[in-house]
């Protein structure tokens, strides 16, 4: 994979789609090359993001190959990322998973920044050192431009979780964006409207969502880190999404326009998108329109040999869904 271009990086048509389907995030925050929480893994390949002062919530990034940092990158030093997001299957359980991965590179600018009140006091020399990095003050975590994923794709399964406990009800989803349903993206909503949405939003139907990419379910291993004295621990990434609406023209590039609340596609729309709902009575394509097509996203579509790379990246990283969420969402019996 080659890293944007200066040009790319502006232009959001060149860097926020794969394989036609709106998929971009972008984090801003202060970069660590290693979580000093979490047990290492062996992986080369992956750095961290600071984007609040709870050091337990750092999110990690892979680095696809043919993408570096920066020559002259250091730690706690403040960074940009232009990211994509991809779906996998963990090798062992078959679970889905998500992986960030880098593509391009940024100075964060003032609006990325905490308040640069929270670093005008300086440290007297009599004062003891404190090794705690907290960039953010006392607002305690970044701004909202600092974290924002917008995703759009076709709902393969989909699972409400009532609220239990200290648990609120979610919507867990997975979006696919190719015909490789073991790169569904799983993505997942808080809140009241869960059921709501639950009923609403059906298997195959097309999707848009804004979001952020968080950490989700930590916990405290049992193994102590050595250098910290405290407990290793372990979480889940997730992209957590705001309501989902309706897709257009710009977010899936198959899409030809909209009458009413219906679609009309393209002609060279990819045939798994009407397979993956279950099939009508009537042509699933009566609506299609020739067109010119999508050769440019056709070249683009390298999706199906990037999934076991992706894979690759990623060892001993907890799903974060139930035994009953799998089930509702088809990857158990």
């Amino acid at each position: 994979m080659k890293p944007l271009s200066l040009d790319a990086q502006r232009n959001p048509d060149q860097h926020q789609y794969f394989v036609g389907f709106k998929n971009v995030c972008y984090l801003a925050g202060y970069i660590r090359r290693e979580n000093p929480h979490v047990v290492p893994a062996g992986t080369t390949r992956r750095f961290w993001l600071q984007l609040t002062n709870n050091e337990n919530l750092m999110v990690p990034v892979d680095l696809p190959p043919g993408i570096e940092l920066p020559k002259h990158t250091r730690d706690f030093q403040g960074l940009k990322c232009i990211c994509q997001v991809r779906g996998y299957r963990d090798e062992e359980t078959q679970e889905p998973r998500v992986s960030v991965i880098a593509r391009g590179f940024g100075r964060i600018n003032a609006l990325e920044m905490p308040p640069l009140t929270a670093f005008e006091k300086a440290v007297p020399a009599s004062a003891p050192n404190n090794t705690e990095f907290k960039p953010y003050g006392s607002g305690n975590r970044s701004s909202g431009a600092s974290n924002k994923t917008e995703i759009a794709g076709i709902v393969s399964a989909k699972r409400f979780r009532p609220p239990s406990g200290e648990k609120s009800a979610a919507l867990i989803m997975l979006v696919r964006q190719t015909a490789n349903e073991r790169q569904d993206i799983p993505v997942i909503y808080y809140g009241k409207l869960s059921e709501k949405l639950s009923e609403d939003i059906r298997v195959g139907a097309p999707i848009y969502a804004t979001g952020r990419y968080r950490i989700t379910g930590i916990r405290e291993l049992d193994k102590i880190n050595p250098d910290t004295g405290k407990p290793y621990v372990t979480g889940t990434p997730m992209i957590q999404i705001d309501v989902p609406s309706q897709p257009v023209e710009r977010d899936i590039l198959y899409i030809d326009g909209i009458r009413g609340g219906r679609l009309l596609w393209k002609e060279k729309t990819p045939e798994w998108i009407f397979d993956v709902a279950p099939k009508p009575s009537t042509s699933r394509r009566a609506e299609a329109r020739p067109e010119e097509g999508v050769s440019q996203l056709e070249r683009e579509a390298v999706a199906v040999g990037e999934s076991a790379a992706v894979e690759q990246l990623h060892a001993g990283t907890a799903s974060g869904l139930s035994d009953e969420d799998l089930k509702a969402l088809g990857m158990k019996r």
